[in-house]
């Protein structure tokens, strides 16, 4: 579980990343977006010049008055073309605060388009200016103006550096023509002082606000991933009982319908086929055995029954005639009998291994001991407790009587040292080492070698080696890993 815990933690903190990373481009796109909208739109042009034709009935009632009160229209002009601040040059604060324009000059005209007052406007306000030249789309969005031509989009256009120019006509109280206001008006901040303020807002603001949402991001991961990592350590849990044998439980959970429940119900299909492959090769090993026990009965003790049968009858023909032969014959005939006694209690042994009934290191020694005595082959064992599962233990005991009737039956050893070791990783071997002559070439399949693979590919991770002993003989070595 401490591997999902893992994940589950670093799915969980890559959600609060991506939640901060998506907010911070998110912003930044915001920002970029209004910097594009202010410098660069259409629409923010048509917009202002809708905003002028209040601005130009406040100053319609003022030009015209006699006399002209030239401070109040210079109030008047300088709440609609300026923003509030004290010679602040940078659009964003601590909120997004883009005013009407950073300033530019604001020209009264007749009804003849002749300039009547100029007045250059910052953000501290508006003073009197010489009257500026207007240029040809300009004096163009003046004639529009004065003509009544309504649509905004005719009477305001974007100049070069981004600033505006707009027209619009002054209407007296009574309807009649008064003129036209036109201003020429410089962009709100410059794309320099833009990026850098927004560079500070996301540094400042920005950031909190990234920080909030990564703080929502990991706790939305955390919720989220902790179904996901239930549902693998189900999956886990079920690997590894399929790893002992117990293929019973299943991964897969009928609440879900996602590509995860897909895999962990594909696995529990895989659970099935293995589960079938195994009792087939069960099978096949029961089968193997039965025939191998089978050419040990007929080609040992069959054979050495025969001949006994025939030396005793030689012995009965000779009995009256030769007492000497007749004993000679008698004598051989017992010690065949002795040989088939003894093959036939190690075929037994076999059968059912009485040492299981005593835990796993105390029913090797016994075997082993057991073995020697009954060969008379000098045996060495080394062991480790280990408390292996009674299938397991049974696979092993089988290996080793197996190993040692082929030792007994056709190495022609003296000394046998078999050892039950545990290595790294939780690993376990299992070896069988003698000073005989070794195995003859093409007998990897003969010798009950096949059954013995059948028993160890049972086992999980199960591994068998067959390789030259150091000490001239055979050495058989197991390997596997107890399940868990």
């Amino acid at each position: 579980m401490s591997a999902f815990r893992r994940l589950r933690r670093r799915l969980a903190i890559a959600y609060a990343v991506s939640s901060v990373i998506a907010i911070v481009a998110l912003e930044a796109v915001l920002l970029a977006l209004l910097g594009w909208y202010v410098l660069r739109s259409q629409a923010f042009v048509d917009d202002l010049a809708r905003g002028t034709e209040e601005t130009a009935a406040r100053v319609a009632m003022l030009a015209v008055r006699e006399p002209l009160d030239r401070e109040a229209l210079s109030r008047v002009i300088a709440d609609a073309f300026t923003s509030a601040g004290e010679g602040v040059d940078e659009p964003i604060q601590l909120s997004i605060e883009v005013g009407p324009m950073r300033g530019g000059i604001v020209t009264l005209v007749d009804g003849s388009g002749a300039s009547r007052y100029a007045f250059a406007c910052r953000r501290t306000g508006c003073v009197d200016a010489p009257p500026p030249v207007p240029t040809t789309e300009e004096r163009e969005r003046i004639e529009r103006a004065l003509a009544g031509v309504t649509p905004p989009s005719t009477r305001a256009f974007r100049r070069a550096d981004g600033g505006v120019s707009v027209a619009h006509a002054l209407r007296a109280p009574d309807g009649s023509g008064a003129g036209a206001i036109w201003a020429r008006l410089e962009p709100p901040f410059t794309p320099g002082s833009w990026v850098r303020a927004s560079a500070r807002f996301l540094a400042t603001n920005g950031a909190v606000v990234a920080i909030l949402g990564g703080l929502v991001g990991l706790a939305f991961g955390a919720i989220v991933t902790r179904g996901i990592a239930q549902r693998l350590d189900r999956i886990g849990r079920a690997a590894k009982a399929w790893a002992g044998g117990r293929f019973d439980v299943v991964a897969s959970n009928s609440s879900h319908d996602d590509e995860l429940q897909d895999l962990a119900a594909g696995l529990d299909a895989m659970a099935t086929e293995l589960r079938g492959a195994v009792a087939l090769r069960e099978a096949l090993a029961a089968a193997e055995e039965r025939s191998r026990l089978a050419r040990e009965l007929h080609d040992g003790v069959k054979q050495q029954l025969f001949a006994t049968a025939m030396l005793l009858g030689a012995a009965r023909a000779t009995a009256e005639r030769d007492p000497t032969r007749t004993t000679a014959r008698i004598d051989e005939a017992s010690g065949l009998l002795e040989n088939a006694q003894r093959e036939l209690v190690a075929v037994l042994a076999q059968l059912r291994p009485s040492s299981l009934d005593a835990p796993w290191p105390d029913a090797l020694r016994r075997e082993v001991l057991a073995w020697s005595r009954r060969t008379g082959i000098a045996a060495h064992h080394v062991t480790v407790d280990a408390q292996l599962q009674p299938a397991i233990g049974d696979a092993l005991m089988r290996i080793v009587q197996e190993a040692l009737s082929n030792v007994a039956r056709h190495s022609g050893a003296a000394n046998v040292d078999v050892r039950f070791q545990s290595g790294p990783g939780g690993e376990l071997s299992l070896r069988i080492d003698d000073d005989g002559q070794g195995m003859p070439d093409g007998t990897q399949d003969g010798f009950g070698i096949t059954s013995m693979r059948a028993r160890v590919a049972a086992l999980p991770g199960g591994m068998l080696r067959l390789m030259p002993s150091v000490r001239g003989g055979l050495c058989v070595e197991v390997t596997f890993r107890e399940a868990e």
